[in-house]
């Protein structure tokens, strides 16, 4: 530690929110950001290995399974090859959201419905008791939805989606 010198009194350290690094850490924190100066010459052999068990978690291949920096990031990149590609295209077209959801998980989907005059179906939260996200998820109209974007578990209350019954509808 580098700690001033208290002249034989008390040196407070609000270890909670900031408290001091150690001398060694500093020096590999320095040599790990150096490496994001040619961020495209890492090699991670971490990235690799979550790939391979993620990918044989799902029975897919690693060639399927991108990394991304964070979600948003990847459900944009998602909305814009989506418009780009052509997958939605127009009026005749929709996205399927729930009410409340996440933003990260909203937002690009309303960008992209506003570039291209694409609907953004919304699924009413349940106002009944007894019915659930899924029963108002697929009580919709379903006939332009192209995209559905929502998660198995809702981020505000913890309520569980069916998903193999969302994905039988698509």
């Amino acid at each position: 530690f580098d700690l001033p010198d208290s002249k034989g009194g008390l040196i407070y350290l609000n270890g909670a929110a900031r408290s001091p690094m150690m001398k060694h850490v500093l020096a590999v924190g320095t040599k790990a950001l150096g490496r994001k100066l040619k961020p495209w010459t890492m090699k991670n052999e971490a990235e690799n290995r979550t790939k391979e068990l993620f990918a044989k978690l799902i029975d897919s291949k690693t060639s399927d399974i991108a990394i991304t920096p964070c979600t948003s990031h990847a459900i944009s990149l998602i909305a814009h090859n989506a418009m780009k590609t052509g997958k939605v295209s127009g009026v005749m077209d929709a996205v399927l959201v729930l009410q409340n959801q996440m933003s990260s998980n909203v937002l690009p989907w309303q960008h992209l419905c506003k570039s291209t005059g694409a609907e953004l179906l919304v699924a009413p939260a349940p106002s009944k008791p007894g019915k659930s996200w899924t029963d108002s998820v697929l009580s919709l109209d379903w006939k332009k939805v192209k995209i559905v974007a929502m998660p198995p578990v809702l981020w505000t209350d913890g309520s569980v989606l069916d998903m193999e019954k969302i994905a039988e509808k698509c």
